[in-house]
C-alpha cells in the first residue's frame, strides 16, 4: 500500500469511527451491524458499553480467521455470511428496549454509513409496514441547510 492510499484508509476509517461514536452516544441502547467488516478492529477501538449490541458480518472464512484473532467481548457477535444473503438479518434484536420501543440501528459499510431505526430495515427486508429514519451522517448535512432556509 503507498503512503497516499494508507492516509486515505485512516483517514476514512477515523471519520466512520466518528459517525458511529456520535449515534452511539445520541443511542447508548442500539446495535451496530458492521457490513462487510474485514478484518477492521471497529468495535475493539471504539469500545461502546455493555448497552450496544454489536454485530460484524462478514464471509464465514473472514468470520473464522476474525475468530482466531480477536477475543471474544460482551455484546459481540460475529456472523459469518455474505451480506447479500438477507438471513443475518434474523440473528439481530428487533423490538428490543429503546425510548421509542425499538432498539436503534446502525448499519456500517465503509462505502456507506446508513443508521436507521431497526423498524425501517425490518421493513424494506420484509417488504412490510413503514419507514423511519434515525440517523444518516449523509443527510445531517441536507437536514441543517434545509432549516437554514
Amino acid at each position: 500500500m503507498n503512503e497516499d492510499l494508507g492516509i486515505a484508509v485512516a483517514g476514512r476509517a477515523k471519520a466512520f469511527d466518528t459517525w458511529i461514536t456520535e449515534f452511539l452516544a445520541a443511542n447508548p441502547d442500539a446495535t451496530v451491524a458492521h457490513l462487510g467488516c474485514g478484518m477492521d478492529s471497529r468495535v475493539y477501538r471504539l469500545d461502546p458499553p455493555p448497552t450496544v449490541r454489536w454485530f460484524d458480518v462478514d464471509y464465514p472464512d473472514v468470520i473464522d480467521l476474525r475468530g482466531r484473532i480477536y477475543p471474544d467481548r460482551d455484546e459481540y457477535t460475529q456472523i459469518g455470511s455474505s451480506i447479500t444473503d438477507l438471513t443475518w438479518l434474523e440473528r439481530l434484536p428487533w423490538c428490543q428496549t429503546g425510548r421509542s420501543g425499538y432498539r436503534r440501528l446502525c448499519v456500517a459499510r465503509e462505502r456507506d454509513l446508513l443508521c436507521r431505526t431497526v423498524q425501517v430495515v425490518r421493513t424494506r427486508a420484509a417488504s412490510a409496514q413503514r419507514r423511519r429514519t434515525a440517523y444518516s451522517p449523509l443527510n445531517r448535512h441536507r437536514q441543517s441547510s434545509r432549516s437554514r432556509h
